[in-house]
């Protein structure tokens, strides 16, 4: 967008399999990883995760070291921009879960954070990156319970979660299926 504001499809770089519900993180401007989502049969998850290499606009799905351990749908996910993308909550054909999945740029390779996970199991959350230090989670689907006020911080250096403190820390009321934006440097929205 910024050079000219424009969109358009680029038929080379099209997903190999229909997939809605997917996340998307990117390492600076060099390239982008698609994990997980529904496949276009509407109701099987996947594992499966796409790279797109920005220089070629050339989509790969041939990236078996960036698939997910388990498969997941609408995951929320941030990145610390060069080095690492995060992949949290989501849902299955079963389950919600608080997972957090790690892709680490430098070798596409992506693991699991058995030891640390959200503070609720969740799909649908808003997630959004700080200044390369830390990202957020908001928000988001906790059924049976409904949706969430909650926004958990997560911490690049360390790779921990902590919860919210106090009710200034939270959304104002329960979302989910949110988007959010941010200047990375001191604002989200």
């Amino acid at each position: 967008f910024p050079s000219h504001d424009n969109t358009g499809a680029v038929g080379s770089a099209a997903l190999t399999e229909g997939t809605h519900g997917a996340c998307g993180v990117s390492q600076g401007d060099f390239k982008g990883f698609i994990p997980g989502g529904y496949r276009k049969s509407g109701s099987v998850t996947t594992n499966k995760t796409f790279k797109i290499t920005y220089a070629t606009n050339e989509t790969l799905s041939g990236v078996t070291t960036a698939d997910l351990e388990g498969t997941a749908a609408y995951m929320a996910s941030i990145s610390n921009n060069l080095y690492k993308g995060y992949f949290a909550g989501g849902i299955n054909e079963v389950v919600r879960f608080g997972t957090v999945r790690v892709l680490v740029y430098s070798n596409n390779i992506t693991y699991t954070l058995y030891s640390k996970s959200l503070t609720r199991p969740a799909s649908e959350m808003a997630g959004l990156d700080a200044d390369n230090t830390k990202g957020y989670f908001a928000g988001g689907d906790t059924s049976p319970y409904g949706s969430s006020t909650r926004i958990d911080k997560f911490d690049f250096s360390t790779d921990t979660i902590s919860a919210s403190t106090n009710a200034n820390q939270n959304l104002s009321s329960a979302r989910t299926g949110l988007g959010a934006v941010s200047e990375r440097v001191s604002k989200g929205y």
